[in-house]
């Protein structure tokens, strides 16, 4: 602490009150995931550190974790672009991790909206070759994409 502290003071005077927090990161339960986080783009760094954290946890083999990663982020970047319009949302992103099988649901608020345009729909598409299992459900109060894939084992 006396080594921080020194670090955060070298050279300015002490005039000031100087608050120091010290956190532990707990290591995350390499079963559950969940992260509830506004629909922004500047949310998309902290998603993709928690999710490799987990995928970490639950001993992901590195393809298995980047084509998750990438569907999830993908998913999300949807929500981001299209749910909510210039109105504020959230997006909320859950999985389950088994020994054979990994699942994730991304979930919004918003309002289900076609995609514009003839070049639109590749981020879906994406998603369903990374993904075994892809299932997109559009309601009133939001929509919801569940993805399912088996993984892969792990090498050592």
């Amino acid at each position: 602490m006396d080594r921080v502290l020194g670090e955060v003071t070298r050279g300015r005077p002490g005039g000031d009150d100087i608050a120091l927090l010290a956190l532990r990161a707990e290591i995350p339960d390499p079963t559950r995931f969940h992260v509830r986080l506004p629909a922004v783009p500047s949310s998309l760094p902290m998603l993709r550190h928690t999710l490799r954290r987990w995928m970490e946890a639950a001993q992901t083999n590195d393809e298995d974790a980047y084509e998750i990663l990438v569907a999830c982020c993908e998913a999300c970047s949807n929500v981001i672009e299209h749910a909510y319009g210039a109105a504020d949302g959230d997006v909320e992103v859950r999985g389950h991790m088994t020994e054979h099988e990994v699942e994730m649901t991304v979930r919004d608020w918003g309002r289900w909206r076609p995609p514009r345009g003839m070049n639109r729909g590749r981020g879906l598409r994406l998603i369903e070759e990374l993904m075994r299992h892809v299932t997109v459900t559009p309601r009133p109060d939001g929509t919801t994409v569940h993805m399912q894939r088996t993984r892969r084992q792990v090498t050592t």
